[in-house]
C-alpha cells in the first residue's frame, strides 16, 4: 500500500500508511492520524495522536465518530518504536502544523494561573 509524508512544523516528514479503520490492527506502538483525501489528493488530518498499544486504542477510540463526521475515511499509521517521548514528539510536531479540529485540548492557549499561596479567596 502506499504512504504519504506528512510534515511536522519542525519540517521533519514522518512516513504515513493510510488503513481503512476497519483494519485487523496489532498491539504495536504507533503515531496515527484519523484523516481523507483532499481534491488534490493531499491526505488532511482531522485528529493526531500517539499510542503504545495500537490495537487497543483503535478498538473504541473516541473521537473516531467525530473523524468521521469531518469526512475523515482512513487511519494514518506511523510504526514508531521509539518510545513514548518519541511518539509524543512526533504527535505535537504534526498538532503544531496541521491544527487538528479535533485536536481542540492540544490547541488552546495555556493561561497561567495566579499564585494564591495557599490561601484560597473567599469573597468574604
Amino acid at each position: 500500500m502506499n504512504g504519504t509524508l506528512l510534515t511536522g512544523a519542525s519540517r521533519r516528514t514522518y512516513f504515513y500508511t493510510p488503513y481503512s479503520r476497519a483494519t485487523r490492527w496489532h498491539a504495536d506502538p504507533a503515531n496515527y492520524a484519523f484523516g481523507w483525501q483532499d481534491e488534490a489528493g493531499q491526505w488532511q488530518p482531522a485528529y493526531i495522536g500517539e499510542t503504545a498499544n495500537l490495537l487497543q486504542r483503535m478498538r473504541s477510540h473516541g473521537q473516531w465518530q467525530a473523524a468521521a463526521r469531518q469526512g475523515c475515511t482512513h487511519v494514518l499509521v506511523n510504526l514508531n518504536a521509539g518510545g513514548m517521548l518519541a511518539r509524543r514528539a512526533e504527535e505535537q510536531d504534526l498538532i503544531a502544523r496541521y491544527q487538528p479540529v479535533l485536536n481542540s485540548q492540544h490547541l488552546k492557549p495555556s493561561r497561567p494561573r495566579a499564585a494564591r499561596n495557599g490561601y484560597y479567596r473567599t469573597g468574604w
